[in-house]
């Protein structure tokens, strides 16, 4: 009742202004017509049960949910993201610093030990303020307009009681309160099966907008195969071959495995300070001494490194799936890649689901050669767009100790997909939902007009027993609609 007053209204505040209402009532026509008033009580008694079955759905599946969050070993989750900011200089000033991603919802894929916040989105019901404060507002308005018939119609202020509990009782949004609950206990009994959750009834209203989804290049892409092109011998050239796989191996993800190639003379390596990252290549000092630059020819050129002109025949012959990386050591251009890619088929699947869920794929990388049109050329003509994203400073891949989270996942990484395909489908089956109640609501408000106005069926059995099987037709539909309209996830 509180939360209705404040006009935030939850599920359980339909309830709570629906049995005080049918008691008061109830008690008053007792008072005023002499023993002979519309037994409200059966339908009051009615509208516990229904929110007694919702708890029960809640329960089991905060239980459901627990159980996969307080699993022991790391877990794929989803944390917020901030947009990336953008620096315009004129020189070496600052002139404007732009934000275009300021409006939309970014979400970063990590590796975490433990999930905060299960108990604040288990128990926030903000998403519920709108429709239920639509249809208690509707409930109560034809309430007093049924009230208002009745009292013209029998003449008498007892009349005008009985229409308002029959109205009542056509009009209470019973199946809202089982559409709230129950899709999502649904929902995730079917994630459960693939060791997946989502938390809470805060997390499909976090989910559900579109947004876009931030996994590592290493999820979508695999350097396959890495070939020298100018292979030398000498002292010199295993040391540039060690420095360029000491930088590989620090900037991670597909250039991990270049890294590995690399001559290591020891497990630890030196430190590696990051002074610029772009979209074509990346400056940093290793070991406090050498000065390496990696990127495509045109970061090399704008760096004042000189590079050879590929011939037409080599440049012809190469796959669209292959990229060339130049690496320079303080200066001087030493070695040069090429390197062909694969793309995970089991990622691009991922991305055509998350694509019907409004979602849009992006892979973080600091791999000069992944960009947005290599990634046209090495993937399949008409496949779902995926956005490149380019770190503005070095942010390494470690598990995270603790993440604020509302989908959480035990397997693979990309099984963090099906939380938000759920979270969607969830919302879509309650606005449904919300929509034909209101629509049913509206419906009982007409319906009890003829009940009203006719005193031969204005029976205490008529009166309740019509309002209950309307009701219950209504949570069958609700029961219905979460079945079928969930289907498309459970498969």
């Amino acid at each position: 009742l509180r939360s209705f007053f404040c006009f935030t209204p939850t599920p359980y505040s339909a309830v709570g202004l629906f049995v005080p209402l049918s008691l008061l009532t109830g008690l008053l026509s007792l008072i005023v017509s002499g023993g002979a008033a519309v037994p409200v009580n059966l339908s009051a008694a009615g509208a516990l049960l229904i929110c007694a079955v919702c708890d029960a759905l809640r329960l089991s599946d905060e239980m459901r949910s627990y159980r996969i969050v307080s699993a022991d070993g790391t877990k794929t989750v989803l944390e917020t993201a901030e947009p990336r900011k953008k620096k315009l200089r004129y020189g070496d000033k600052i002139v404007k610093i732009i934000n275009d991603d300021v409006d939309q919802n970014l979400y970063r894929v990590h590796r975490a030990e433990q999930v905060a916040g299960f108990f604040r989105r288990c128990n926030d019901f903000a998403d519920a303020a709108r429709p239920f404060t639509i249809l208690i507002c509707t409930m109560l308005g034809l309430s007093f307009l049924g009230a208002l018939i009745g009292a013209v119609a029998a003449g008498s202020f007892a009349g005008a009681l009985s229409a308002f509990a029959v109205s009542l009782m056509f009009t209470m949004p019973t199946s809202a309160i089982f559409l709230f609950f129950y899709p999502l206990c649904r929902a995730n009994t079917d994630l459960s099966k693939h060791n997946c959750t989502l938390i809470g009834e805060e997390s499909v209203e976090e989910y559900s907008p579109p947004k876009t989804v931030i996994f590592n290049d290493s999820d979508m892409y695999a350097a396959q195969k890495c070939t020298q092109i100018s292979v030398r011998e000498g002292e010199d050239f295993r040391q540039d071959m060690k420095l360029a796989g000491i930088l590989c191996r620090k900037m991670s993800g597909t250039l991990g495995s270049v890294g590995q190639n690399a001559p290591m003379k020891d497990s630890t390596d030196p430190p590696v300070a990051f002074v610029r990252l772009t979209e074509n290549g990346t400056e940093a000092v290793v070991d406090n001494h050498y000065h390496l630059l990696a990127g495509n020819a045109a970061f090399m050129v704008k760096n004042g490194v000189r590079v050879p002109k590929e011939t037409t025949d080599r440049t012809m012959r190469r796959a669209g799936n292959v990229s060339l990386m130049y690496v320079a050591i303080d200066g001087v251009l030493k070695l040069s890649y090429e390197i062909e890619y694969t793309v995970a088929q089991s990622f691009e699947n991922m991305v055509n689901l998350l694509a019907e869920a409004d979602t849009t794929t992006a892979i973080q990388t600091y791999d000069p050669n992944l960009n947005e049109a290599f990634l046209q050329t090495s993937r399949a003509n008409g496949a779902e767009y995926v956005r490149v994203i380019k770190p503005g400073r070095y942010e390494p891949d470690t598990v995270q100790e603790v993440v604020d989270s509302g989908a959480v996942a035990l397997g693979e990484t990309f099984d963090i997909a099906r939380p938000l395909l759920a979270a969607a489908s969830v919302r879509s089956v309650r606005r449904t939902g919300f929509r034909l109640q209101l629509a049913a609501t509206v419906a009982g408000g007409i319906a009890a007009i003829p009940l009203i106005l006719n005193q031969n069926l204005f029976l205490p059995a008529m009166a309740v027993l019509f309002p209950m099987l309307f009701r219950c037709f209504w949570l069958a539909v609700s029961f219905l609609l979460t079945r079928f309209g969930l289907r498309d996830e459970r498969t």
